[in-house]
């Protein structure tokens, strides 16, 4: 009885690794992620192999509406996915926290004004994962960590700091990391995204000495460093802790970060450290910087500085993946200088330019267009 039982059981395993095999062999998805993009070759370069990222960012105003009507959303989101499957778009970063709101049921942000004036009569967030997936688009949830508002009668509560320029959470407090890694955590356990998205929006360059008083606290806790130098660390640990967040949960997941193209605006007025992120590996898997920007631009030419990015990248396991600006054609460029009317004389060939010089580039992923409401004035 006993070797009938062992007998059947070796045959239920060798029945299961048939099928796991014919799985494979047929290219039937096993794991959470089959993310391909996302993979990098070993000297760090494009592989011939290696799918190009051609990515657009999709920001909350193109997600807005007023009704709500489920199966309208559900129309408007599905034709945003099968309009960048026929451009030829295969990865979208999605802005569906904006302002300490969420475009999803969050268990630690407000639901935001931009769907329905915060009624919440779906997640939009389950519905942009269905159709990303039916059209085969990869969502990167694109998220502003700080930002709270830039209405200034909102109330200022604990861990916040006040500007000119709007409210933000306060970068040095441990209840605010907490905070954003959590509303990381609630997404990437709930949804089907293949990321998380930083923008440019970290200290506001406005900052003065909204946050002494925490510098006066961290000093008095014993710290050594000096204001700007503690501010960039503030911000390295909230990206460190986030790329940790994603690795834990799952290796493919992809942190990506878009500065600003101004790498010293970046470093001494935004106090993003893109010097560490770039020449280190354990910060992010992405650097998109918004080179938007003209090739007759005086002071930053598109050339010159897409060279300048190139030359950060230190480290093999980052991926430079040049943001273009598709929303300044036919527009005067107002503090370009000598390029101010290109892309009213260009045009779209401008872009088209842009992309050809990135794509020509070993050591360049791909491109990320902003945003989604311009991709057909490329064509």
């Amino acid at each position: 009885m006993k070797n009938k039982f062992l007998s059947l059981l070796m045959a239920i395993i060798l029945l299961l690794l048939s099928l796991l095999s014919f799985l494979k062999l047929y290219g039937v998805d096993t794991e959470r992620k089959d993310n391909k993009i996302s993979k990098k070759t070993q000297n760090g370069t494009q592989s011939d192999s290696e799918e190009k990222v051609r990515a657009v960012w999709i920001f909350y105003k193109e997600l807005a509406t007023d009704n709500p009507d489920k199966k309208a959303y559900e129309k408007k989101i599905s034709e945003i996915f099968r309009t960048l499957e026929e451009e030829k778009y295969n990865v979208a970063f999605v802005q569906v926290r904006a302002f300490s709101d969420a475009f999803y049921r969050s268990e630690f942000f407000k639901p935001t004004k931009y769907l329905c004036d915060g009624d919440m009569p779906f997640d939009a967030l389950e519905i942009i994962c269905k159709y990303a997936k039916k059209y085969g688009v990869h969502v990167h949830a694109w998220i502003n960590p700080y930002r709270v508002s830039y209405d200034k009668t909102e109330k200022v509560t604990e861990n916040m700091l006040k500007t000119d320029s709007g409210i933000y959470y306060d970068p040095s407090s441990a209840n605010v990391q907490m905070l954003i890694i959590n509303g990381i955590r609630e997404i990437i356990d709930n949804y089907e995204v293949y990321g998380i998205h930083l923008d440019d929006y970290f200290y506001p360059t406005d900052i003065g000495d909204a946050d002494k008083d925490s510098y006066i606290e961290y000093k008095k806790n014993g710290g050594t460093l000096e204001t700007d130098a503690w501010r960039r660390s503030n911000v390295n640990n909230l990206i460190k802790e986030i790329y940790r967040t994603l690795k834990e949960k799952d290796e493919n997941l992809i942190f990506s970060v878009s500065p600003g193209a101004d790498i010293k605006k970046d470093y001494i007025s935004y106090y993003a450290d893109v010097y560490a992120w770039c020449g280190n590996k354990g910060y992010c898997d992405w650097i998109i910087p918004q080179i938007y920007f003209g090739f007759k631009n005086s002071s930053m030419p598109f050339t010159k500085t897409l060279d300048s990015w190139e030359a950060l990248i230190k480290n093999d396991s980052v991926k430079l993946i040049p943001g273009l600006p598709a929303y300044k054609i036919g527009k005067e460029d107002a503090y370009a200088g000598e390029g101010k009317t290109e892309f009213i004389d260009g045009g779209k060939d401008v872009i088209k330019k842009q992309i050809k010089e990135v794509n020509s580039r070993k050591n360049c992923a791909g491109y990320s267009i902003y945003s989604y409401s311009y991709i057909k004035d490329i064509q």
